[in-house]
């Protein structure tokens, strides 16, 4: 019996590691001139500086194991763990592809140093397996018994009752009974976890009118859906799919489209789920005035919402636009383009962020911050 067993045990294992597909890593490498921004610095138990490694894949559903501290932020097609220094690996795992485990010192790299910035580049097939949307429960318990429940628009029964299989995350929560004062509230969502919302509403006086529902309910908002029997994505309104899940990967919409991943390659589509602009670039992030950020052949440039690359690809990293400037990356350091791709700040910087509303952008160089002006000048 346990021969058997352990066969079966055996041929499904074979089963699963075939299925899945193996990830080919690009590139694992030191990124001595970026720093990490002040507000993002993180220290370890022993208050030592992390290190922060970039790590890019077009996978939803990424976990990495190791020294990591503090939870892992995710932009785009990339993210961001930071890991205690001298840490000498990470490990990498995924529905999407076979288990990596990156050993720094194979790529030149002892340990990660404090403050350190490192850059991983991972790329998959073009056909992907589908991720599997982490779920979990939610209870709802309100006075009185048989008030309608309604999440993200959608009806969900009467209290009391518990809901399965909601996906992780923040959700909107309606309570409603006639004679009473809806109650509007926001469930959280965590994997495994049974999510609790307890309470009663106030009966309404007879002269007073409903309460109006929350401005999330008023406005014209698209949010990510997927299918979990695909695990393609797609868009919803109210509750309503408004743009069915036909796409790998999906990104919010902005300034009227949303970059969508089609067979591993990104475009964009506009609210009625048009492809407007091919899906031809590597990586595509949300439009900010008028212009997007995409990644083709390795290198990063803007695109228009003709989907012209109107700023080519040639940068090693960039930022959006902000303020008519974008932060952009060349030869390991970093200076200011505008709109048209003209260099207005040169390239003297070790980092660079966004612009604000008051005309100024944090830069770092030679270990130390300041704020600039739009001319580059430091600002006191």
């Amino acid at each position: 019996m346990h021969r058997i067993i352990s066969l079966l045990i055996g041929v499904l294992t074979t089963v699963l590691v075939s299925s899945a597909q193996k990830a080919a890593i690009e590139r694992v490498e030191a990124v001595p001139f970026e720093v990490i921004p002040a507000a993002d610095r993180r220290v370890d138990l022993n208050q030592e500086p992390c290190a922060l490694v970039h790590v890019e894949v077009l996978a939803n559903d990424v976990i990495f194991e190791g020294n990591v501290i503090g939870p892992v932020v995710r932009a785009g097609g990339e993210y961001r763990v930071f890991l205690s220094p001298g840490s000498k690996f990470l490990r990498i795992k995924s529905e999407s592809f076979l288990p990596l485990m990156i050993e720094f010192p194979d790529y030149g790299i002892k340990g990660v140093q404090p403050n350190g910035v490192y850059s991983i580049i991972l790329s998959l097939p073009v056909l992907q397996t589908p991720a599997i949307t982490k779920t979990g429960m939610l209870s709802v318990n309100y006075e009185p018994a048989g008030a309608s429940i309604t999440i993200n628009g959608i009806s969900y029964g009467k209290t009391p009752s518990t809901i399965a299989n909601l996906s992780v995350g923040s959700h909107p929560v309606t309570i409603s009974a006639d004679g009473y004062t809806p109650a509007y509230l926001t469930a959280i969502i965590t994997e495994n976890r049974l999510a609790e919302l307890t309470g009663a509403l106030v009966l309404q006086p007879a002269d007073i009118q409903p309460a109006a529902p929350p401005i999330y309910e008023q406005v014209n908002y698209y949010y990510i859906y997927q299918d979990y029997s695909t695990g393609k994505f797609g868009y919803k309104e109210y509750g309503e799919i408004v743009i069915p899940a036909e796409f790998d990967m999906a990104g919010n919409f902005s300034e009227g489209l949303a970059p969508v991943s089609v067979y591993g390659r990104w475009g964009f589509i506009d609210k009625i789920g048009e492809l407007v602009i091919p899906a031809e670039f590597d990586i595509a992030e949300p439009f900010s005035e008028g212009l997007a950020k995409v990644r083709l052949n390795g290198k990063w440039g803007y695109i228009d919402k003709t989907g012209k690359i109107v700023i080519p690809a040639e940068f090693e990293r960039g930022t959006n636009f902000s303020e008519g400037l974008a932060a952009v990356k060349l030869k390991d350091k970093w200076g200011y383009i505008d709109k048209t791709g003209q260099l207005v700040i040169p390239y003297k910087f070790d980092g660079a962020f966004d612009f604000d509303n008051d005309g100024k952008a944090l830069v770092g160089k030679k270990g130390h911050f300041f704020y600039i002006d739009r001319k580059g000048k430091k600002k006191r």
